[in-house]
């Protein structure tokens, strides 16, 4: 295979890393949905740029919200949190 082929299979999602299969699965959904799917580095550069979800906090809001809508109180709020993740 040459360089540039390979470059190209790369790019197309053909094989590599799991950012790859996110774009993939963004433009099987722009495709269904009868829309116009340019650029694949696009999508890529643009998905790895976002930030990570803090899981954890994540987790943490709804539970805060249900106990304190019970009039209960939370403690140690970071460290909920930070155990939500090392859970995960």
């Amino acid at each position: 295979m040459k360089q540039a082929q390979f470059y190209y299979l790369l790019r197309r999602g053909f094989f590599g890393g799991g950012g790859n299969l996110i774009v993939k699965g963004f433009k099987d959904r722009v495709l269904d949905d009868s829309g116009i799917f340019e650029a694949f580095n696009c999508v890529s550069k643009a998905i790895n740029a976002l930030p990570q979800a803090d899981a954890g906090r994540l987790l943490f809001e709804p539970y805060n919200d249900r106990v304190t809508t019970d009039n209960g109180t939370i403690e140690a709020r970071q460290c909920t949190i930070n155990a939500i993740n090392a859970l995960l």
